[in-house]
């Protein structure tokens, strides 16, 4: 096994450091830093990133019920009614579907 002593050391070491880091004052990379900073502290940013994780969450709840309603025959709401997607959501899931 590498020494893990030596990783830290050379360029990527540095940059592997910086992903596992959970706060920006931590990371090396100042350009990474700032991005860090940005999405876990600044308003906008987390609005961001609110924003990009309810669209992937959508995205990956509109795959689940096309492989769940040709698996079973269920329509889409029958589906959204055993997955417990809230009604508020379905629209958008539904909007997705449409375009895969």
């Amino acid at each position: 096994m590498a020494s893990l002593k030596y990783f830290w050391y050379d360029e990527v070491g540095r940059l592997m450091h910086d992903f596992f880091c959970k706060e920006a004052k931590d990371i090396h990379n100042a350009i990474l830093a700032r991005n860090v900073r940005r999405y876990k502290t600044e308003k906008e940013g987390v609005e961001t990133m609110c924003r990009v994780s309810e669209k992937i969450r959508n995205e990956e709840n509109a795959e689940r019920i096309k492989n769940l309603m040709e698996t079973t025959g269920w329509s889409f709401e029958q589906t959204c009614d055993k997955m417990k997607i809230p009604a508020e959501r379905r629209p958008t899931i539904k909007e997705i579907m449409q375009s895969m």
